[in-house]
């Protein structure tokens, strides 16, 4: 069952290798047991400019995973987000796909995301298995 959706940052740090040896394996085994992205993290990945290896890389770890698209829901509830916040839209719309999929969003920054009414988060130090 899928219970995370990775922040842009995370998935970078993810196919670059920057996580610690403990850290690399907690997250590949979420990945193994599926997960999701927004579909704005996955524009920001697909979007970098990288060597042929690293984007191949990126486009493999969007392709394993479950990319939740814009609804009118999503679309709603980033709209109250913004109101109440001064967050910008992308990490917008990421909360508000975490919260309406219940689902845990796996992030570096959570001063960012901090306050967010229903968005449960966790920095990939705090990850263990």
């Amino acid at each position: 069952m899928v219970n995370f959706i990775f922040d842009t940052n995370v998935m970078s740090g993810y196919v670059s290798n920057k996580y610690d040896t403990d850290k690399m394996l907690i997250l590949t085994k979420i990945i193994d047991e599926g997960f999701s992205i927004s579909v704005i993290s996955k524009i920001e990945i697909l979007s970098w400019k990288a060597d042929e290896e690293i984007e191949k890389v990126m486009k493999d770890f969007v392709d394993g995973s479950s990319v939740l698209s814009l609804s009118e829901e999503i679309c709603d509830h980033t709209i109250v987000i913004r109101r109440k916040k001064n967050i910008k839209t992308p990490d917008a719309i990421i909360a508000a796909t975490a919260i309406l999929y219940n689902l845990t969003l796996i992030t570096e920054n959570e001063k960012d995301f901090a306050n967010i009414k229903g968005l449960k988060i966790t920095h990939p130090d705090r990850l263990s298995i």
